[in-house]
């Protein structure tokens, strides 16, 4: 088995996409609608992850964007979703540790 991690090249296909952002915005949701609201979310393109959440924000939503103004435009959206109450946009500067699961894979192996 290799050491060579596995990673899911996210960074590069979404540069060569011309999505040179990477944001996190966090979604208040009326939970009678969560369904709705995470059905319009994967109708946006931009948008490349969910995750449900515990705690006082309901949703993380991992967001590409060409550039500023389009990161605005795709928060704007985001907003506008019906269920929607509020939000919180956090660029990301810089991938400190990529998508991996090499480790986990060698822990499994070794039997731990």
């Amino acid at each position: 088995m290799s050491n060579e991690p596995v990673r899911s090249g996210g960074s590069r296909r979404r540069e060569c996409l011309g999505h040179l952002l990477t944001a996190f915005v966090t979604a208040r949701v009326d939970q009678h609608r969560l369904a709705e609201v995470s059905e319009a979310l994967a109708g946006i393109a931009e948008v490349v992850e969910v995750f449900g959440l515990s705690g006082e924000t309901d949703l993380l939503v991992r967001v590409v964007a060409a550039d500023a103004d389009d990161l605005y435009r795709i928060a704007g959206q985001i907003l506008a979703i019906p269920g929607i109450e509020r939000t919180t946009t956090a660029l990301a500067m810089r991938e400190l540790v990529p998508h991996r699961l090499t480790p986990l894979l060698l822990r499994r192996a070794e039997g731990r």
